[in-house]
């Protein structure tokens, strides 16, 4: 649900470079798909911050710091799943 006020934010100033063009929601997390869709929000995310050519196209340290979490947290349910 944190990740949805970030990806809403670069998404409108990136436009041409979001594949799922409808505004995050925070429904998404009652998803079949939820781990599938965050993770689109956060490619989406990183995305935009790699494609920005200005300082302000970066992720100030509170977004990057929740953005990084949710990485972490799908890779480690990505990993357990591979161990099981």
């Amino acid at each position: 649900m944190e990740v949805r006020p970030i990806w809403n934010r670069v998404a409108s100033s990136h436009h041409e470079l979001i594949l799922e063009r409808r505004r995050a929601s925070w429904l998404i997390v009652l998803s079949r798909h939820a781990e599938t869709h965050l993770h689109r929000r956060l490619v989406d995310i990183r995305d935009c911050e790699m494609a920005s050519t200005t300082a302000d196209g970066r992720l100030e340290a509170h977004d990057r710091s929740v953005v990084e979490r949710a990485e972490l947290a799908l890779e480690m349910r990505s990993g357990a799943r591979l161990t099981r």
